[in-house]
């Protein structure tokens, strides 16, 4: 009988160390857990971004600002039906700083609004969005995933699926190999995903898609960045996937409206 009972008590004490696990040493590894609180979430958010490196994160307030939902995805290349319908923390950010207080210039720099998601179920880094409240995000229209996954085979690049570990760099590292003025960008789309291009090893990558920013030479209003996750490298900026000139007559999309 003694002999059930210590096996009883080991049993009962691998279970204690493994929730312990789970809840108190989740940010101390390299790989993902399921979420089931917002303050985990929340965490998680930060650990990805590194905003509390720049700004004062009221984490009571952030509750509040912290929701379940269903994710909507029908625009991120190759990934758009793996990513949709999951169950996810929605995370809102309001006034973030991209840079250090001494580097903040009183003319030409704002903070930013973020909404932030992370599946629930494997606490993945679905995407990240950022937008000037003033304006309309119709404007700036993202093109769906498989007119996307067309323009990008052209060049031989693929998302190949959602990483299961952190990267080594989080979004403000990666955020520096970006030339062009985050600060006058209307609408930036962030994704943490394997990306592969031809022949090249895949590697896992930030993907930072600048939408509404000043028009080139020959009319071109967005960049995508490819960073490697790991050293914040730039793979390369491009200009693809960009919209059709019949996807935007079919959504009624006019730039003079």
């Amino acid at each position: 009988m003694k002999f059930y009972k210590v096996l009883f008590y080991i049993f009962i004490t691998i279970i204690m160390c493994k929730t312990t696990f789970s809840e108190d040493n989740i940010f101390n590894n390299d790989y993902f857990n399921s979420i089931n609180s917002a303050d985990n979430a929340i965490k998680t958010a930060l650990k990805f971004t590194g905003f509390e490196n720049y700004n004062k994160i009221d984490i009571d307030h952030l509750k509040e600002m912290t929701t379940i939902t269903k994710f909507i995805d029908s625009t991120t290349p190759f990934l758009s039906e793996q990513m949709n319908g999951r169950r996810v923390w929605k995370i809102s950010l309001k006034d973030i700083y991209l840079k250090p207080e001494e580097q903040i210039g009183k003319n030409n720099y704002n903070s930013r609004d973020f909404e932030i998601f992370i599946d629930s179920a494997t606490g993945q880094f679905l995407e990240m969005r950022s937008f000037d409240a003033n304006i309309d995000q119709f404007m700036y229209p993202e093109i769906p995933s498989k007119i996307a996954n067309e323009q990008m085979n052209l060049f031989q690049e693929k998302y190949l699926g959602i990483p299961k570990v952190y990267p080594k760099i989080n979004f403000l590292s990666a955020l520096k190999a970006v030339k062009n003025n985050v600060e006058l960008t209307k609408l930036m789309v962030v994704k943490y995903i394997i990306y592969s291009i031809r022949e090249e090893p895949s590697i896992n990558a930030w993907i930072i898609h600048l939408h509404g920013i000043p028009e080139n030479s020959i009319g071109i209003t967005h960049k995508r960045y490819v960073v490697d996750a790991d050293n914040g490298i730039e793979i390369h900026s491009v200009n693809w996937p960009s919209p059709t000139k019949e996807y935007l007559k079919k959504i009624g999309w006019d730039k003079n409206k």
